[in-house]
């Protein structure tokens, strides 16, 4: 279990909570927390727990962090979340269900929303979780994604495919499909009962503003691993299928579908911006 953070102070504490109060026996997990240049206070309040090991890693970024740890795992699996996560107390359970039942090479699950979230925030958290599930399930193979806020990896797929590429993000994306390109038996699967609680993202502006950030970042693994993001059309197809949740009342709808519009304006801005820093530095 590979928990990366850099300067996460306000979250490690109900991170750490929810991890050690996991279903299964503490025995059977490892916690490997990478300390990526921290400079708040993060590791002292991690913790000295026996199965708690602290790594330190100089090399900027997230995936970088995660790739020390990968290299001292010893599992059979090996499950990522982010420090400003709080998993659910079964979800390594369900995690390790998700690799049993499908004979899956990777699972990833569900991300909810914290308690006093905004409304917005919950209906867009409700259309990524069914893009991640429509995407896997139901479109070509160059339309999977993924986030390592919530997955399992197989230990031997790093040992056929590689560790991930150390970006600052969406390397996780690029990850997936470099397993597909490597072998395209490889199962990705949607485990829904796997979940875990994004603490950050609170209000609609956080959300909306993580849209942009996506476009930036997914011009990469687009550029150099053949991913393809929802053209328009999809994403209206992804809202009418979402609209259908008997939970959601008309004014639901209306607003999901005007937080998608300046959404997918967001997503495009934001490819914009990473297509221009590409040029640049090209």
């Amino acid at each position: 279990m590979i928990v990366p953070y850099r300067n996460e102070a306000s979250y490690i504490g109900a991170c750490c909570e929810a991890l050690e109060r996991q279903s299964i026996g503490r025995d059977r997990y490892e916690l490997l927390f990478v300390d990526n240049r921290s400079t708040d206070g993060t590791s002292q309040l991690i913790g000295c727990a026996p199965g708690v090991t602290v790594i330190r890693e100089e090399r900027p970024g997230p995936y970088a962090a995660r790739n020390a740890a990968i290299r001292m795992a010893r599992g059979q699996f090996i499950a990522f979340t982010d420090a400003d996560c709080a998993p659910a107390p079964d979800w390594l359970e369900q995690a390790q269900q998700a690799m049993r039942a499908t004979g899956a090479a990777i699972a990833m699950g569900r991300r909810i929303c914290p308690g006093g979230s905004a409304l917005g925030v919950h209906l867009l958290q409700d259309y990524e979780n069914a893009k991640l599930d429509h995407a896997l399930t139901r479109l070509p193979s160059r339309f999977a994604f993924g986030w390592c806020s919530n997955m399992i990896i197989r230990a031997g797929v790093f040992r056929r495919v590689g560790l991930f590429d150390e970006w600052e993000r969406a390397a996780d994306t690029a990850y997936l499909q470099r397993v597909i390109r490597h072998d395209p038996a490889d199962r990705i699967v949607f485990w829904p009962a796997m979940c875990v609680t994004h603490l950050e993202i609170r209000t609609t502006g956080q959300a909306l503003r993580r849209m942009f950030v996506y476009g930036a970042s997914n011009t990469r693994p687009a550029r150099e691993n053949g991913y393809s993001p929802l053209s328009m059309g999809q994403r209206w197809t992804l809202w009418r299928l979402c609209a259908q949740n008997p939970r959601y009342r008309a004014g639901d709808r209306f607003l999901l579908f005007c937080l998608l519009a300046a959404g997918g304006l967001l997503y495009k801005l934001g490819e914009v911006k990473g297509q221009l820093s590409w040029r640049a530095t090209s």
